[in-house]
């Protein structure tokens, strides 16, 4: 096997979980074990909490440390995706540390399914955001960049350091400070 490693390292979108899902996903294609979905989702929090989300493309809620997940009925066809990432290195490990449990409590399967992205501005967030932005402001100013470009909704992904926005139409990259990379994708 050959893994071809193209999304950065402490970037928040996931990039080790989601190959180590993708592997378990293809040796079970490929090798037969037959192991079915129950099997694999166990296989998959062994490696780590949130791999299980990256068995399926489909949206889910995840829960608990990552591992139980919801489906979630909610389809972005037809919207935008713009996806900043600053070009540092965020730990996770620290981010969790400094983050302090919310208390807060929203039906976010609802919300989600029930609300365009509009109206998840104020009420779908990242608690995370708030130590990353004061201990990294490059993440920050990396949501602003997007904000400006006329998101309809955006976040820090993860734990950080990449930032996304949806968009109704197809959104021009902003001119970016050196390091940054972007890109823009169709949903």
């Amino acid at each position: 096997m050959h893994l071809h490693k193209a999304i950065p390292i402490g970037a928040g979108l996931g990039g080790g979980s989601s190959d180590g899902a993708q592997a378990l996903n293809l040796i079970n294609r490929f090798l037969d074990p037959g192991a079915g979905q129950t099997d694999l989702r166990s296989m998959a929090a062994q490696l780590g909490s949130d791999c299980p989300f990256f068995l399926n493309s489909t949206a889910q809620l995840a829960t608990g440390r990552g591992e139980v997940l919801t489906d979630v009925d909610h389809s972005l066809r037809g919207w935008w995706l713009m996806l900043i990432n600053p070009g540092i290195h965020v730990s996770t490990a620290e981010v969790y540390a400094n983050t302090p449990i919310s208390g807060a409590h929203e039906d976010l399967a609802s919300l989600v399914s029930g609300a365009a992205p509009g109206d998840w501005n104020g009420r779908l967030l990242n608690v995370m955001e708030d130590y990353v932005f004061r201990q990294y402001p490059i993440v920050a100013r990396t949501k602003d960049l997007i904000d400006e470009a006329g998101a309809v909704y955006s976040a820090m992904s993860g734990s950080g350091s990449s930032v996304f926005g949806l968009f109704r139409e197809k959104p021009s990259l902003p001119m970016m400070p050196s390091g940054h990379r972007g890109w823009v994708l169709p949903l």
